[in-house]
């Protein structure tokens, strides 16, 4: 009977991830065999990846020729060299990388859950479930993956470093509290070193407001916190190359092209916000509804943050039994709990004008969609749903009731109308072929000069605009967010052009030689180290090369490390960053050799 039980159980997991996966892979590519927008940035630089691997293995790739002609690539936040990421697109064709990312995704989403609930919690078996499925089925996690909004995607990491913090803090064992402190300062430096970026700040207080909740429900309030500190510093220790590269580079690239998009009224917030979460977004209203900040216009991706109607039902079993629950309320921890769940709400209603304050803050001040931080309250609504479910005799003890709330939340996802999605228009062709070719031969792959494609008027074409170094020419009109979505910051004002070629009746491409004649001392390419550290190598961003640094230019074109000139800062946060990641390394190798030699059920490998 046991066994029969087991089998069913997990049969029952399984089928959910296979009829999730059967659902959503059906767009890496679409149906038109597209891939979403913003793959148009991150699939050049995977390829990029790629060809650095082939030719120097790990070293850290600093900048790369292949785009904006010649800009930093390691310090760019958005950029995920040093991850799991990486290597699907190193050994696998274009879009079966992207399929098996997806995948990958998809399982640390719902395994990480299902731990967090299950182990961390203490909920049933299938309350664990349910609420895993409702969160790797969740709209900010699957359709940005389809969009191509990798960054953000590293939120679905959160319950699986929860479930990691509180197992550092709740284990009986010394040595197996320390295995779990440093795999969570791991979990997360990862994120940093794959390209979480800005939203860093999300994940950090979605992680802040779990672990509230945990800390109401087992008292156990100073501990964890001082373990989560504790975890932030190894983290932080972990990701200080990364993060202090990151800050050399934006310091001379601040974002504050648009003003925040906020609502016009809290009463339009509110039924976005609804909408999105428990029933189906309505782009046509939020476009109505935000004041006009004059950025790019928004589509239906930046609103999707469903969890179902689920949660909804929960708060109406709430609701109705709120004598049941109302002597939980009288705790402090709650009320900073409730607080964090509220800043949605004050960054997208400018609500006694606390986002004027928000605007101050270094980084966070620059961001302008404030919609996104409506994912905060995702994590949370599940928990609270469980809570509420759980208190609930006839639904804790009913798997076929729970099983019943899970197939909802699978039709809603099957009925929900997917249109955008089968139109978006990422065409993989060029990078596919390029990867082939850089299978068949790495020496294939190096740069030879910069490169425009224009339309019959002379107008830059857009799409496309990173594929160009499959070509052997690095893009011109570049897609790199942090010079501004039509690269109003970019300082590409030294750049030449002396060749054009016409490619068909509508479409021309412009090439700038390397060593074009333009009788000065500088070459026809940019100095990516002008952008990190300009003051330690004597110029200013945009600077190109100079002639007497043509082998220094002809090994970077190749894709071979070249010299330049770091801040003392950047030298010392290399060196903490290695010796701290050699540490951690020993430290959980040693462990996991003693506990299998040793037969541990508690291992936690």
């Amino acid at each position: 009977m046991y066994l029969k039980k087991k089998i069913f159980n997990y049969s029952i997991f399984i089928l959910i991830f296979l009829i999730h996966q059967y659902i959503f892979l059906d767009f890496f590519p679409n149906n038109k065999g597209l891939l979403g927008h913003d793959y148009e940035y991150f699939l050049p630089n995977f390829i990029f990846g790629k060809i650095w691997f082939e030719n120097n293995l790990i070293s850290v790739p600093w900048f790369a020729p292949s785009f904006c002609c010649g800009i930093p690539f390691y310090p760019d936040p958005q950029t995920m060299f040093y991850s799991l990421q990486q290597l699907f697109y190193i050994f696998f064709e274009p879009i079966l990388a992207t399929k098996f990312l997806f995948i990958y995704f998809s399982l640390v989403a719902y395994i990480g859950m299902f731990l967090l609930l299950r182990k961390s919690f203490n909920f049933s078996y299938y309350l664990s479930l349910l609420g895993a499925t409702i969160f790797f089925f969740n709209g900010y996690f699957i359709y940005r993956m389809i969009i191509g909004h990798l960054g953000y995607a590293n939120y679905i990491f959160i319950p699986l470093y929860c479930f990691l913090l509180i197992s550092s803090i709740t284990n009986k064992k010394f040595s197996l509290r320390t295995v779990y402190l440093l795999l969570s300062s791991v979990t997360l430096s990862t994120l940093i070193y794959s390209g979480t970026g800005s939203t860093m700040f999300l994940i950090l207080t979605s992680i802040t407001s779990i672990l509230l909740i945990f800390s109401i429900m087992s008292q156990n309030f100073i501990s964890l916190f001082i373990g989560f500190s504790k975890s932030l510093f190894i983290s932080l220790l972990l990701s200080l190359s990364k993060l202090s590269a990151a800050i050399f580079f934006l310091k001379n690239f601040k974002r504050n092209n648009y003003e925040p998009l906020i609502f016009e009224n809290t009463y339009d917030y509110f039924y976005s916000t609804f909408k999105s979460l428990f029933l189906f977004p309505d782009i046509n209203h939020f476009k109505k509804s935000v004041i006009d900040n004059g950025g790019p216009s928004l589509n239906i991706h930046e609103i999707e943050f469903g969890v179902s109607i689920i949660p909804l039902f929960a708060i109406v079993i709430f609701v109705l039994n709120f004598n049941k629950f109302k002597n939980k309320f009288y705790d402090y921890k709650l009320l900073l709990l409730i607080f964090i769940l509220i800043i949605p709400f004050i960054l997208n209603t400018s609500i006694f004008s606390l986002d004027q304050i928000w605007n101050f803050i270094p980084i966070l001040g620059s961001t302008w969609v404030q919609i996104r931080w409506n994912a905060l309250l995702i994590i949370p609504l599940i928990i609270f749903s469980l809570l509420i479910f759980n208190s609930n005799l006839f639904i804790k003890n009913n798997k076929y009731v729970i099983l019943f709330l899970i197939a909802t939340v699978v039709f809603q996802n099957i009925i929900y109308d997917k249109k955008y999605y089968h139109n978006q228009y990422y065409n993989t062709k060029n990078m596919s072929e390029f990867s082939n070719n850089i299978d068949d031969d790495i020496n294939t792959a190096f740069i030879k000069g910069l490169s425009v494609f224009i339309d019959k008027d002379e107008k830059i074409i857009a799409k496309q605009r990173n594929d160009n170094f499959k070509l052997g020419f690095s893009s011109y009109f570049c897609y790199q967010p942090i010079f501004g979505y039509t690269l109003q910051k970019f300082p590409k004002q030294n750049l030449i052009f002396n060749k054009k070629i016409k490619i068909s009746d509508n479409k021309s491409l412009l090439i700038g030689d390397i060593n074009l004649n333009n009788n000065t001392d500088t070459l026809n390419f940019l100095n990516p180290s002008c952008f990190l550290f300009p003051g330690e190598n004597n110029c200013n961003p945009g600077d190109l090369f100079k002639k007497s640094q043509i082998n220094n230019l002809n090994k970077f074109l190749k894709y071979k490390k070249i010299q330049f000139k770091k801040h003392l800062i950047q030298s010392i946060s290399d060196y903490i960053s290695l010796l701290t990641l050699i540490f951690s390394l020993f430290f959980l190798i040693k462990n996991f050799y003693n506990y299998k030699k040793k037969g541990s059920k508690n291992c936690p490998f």
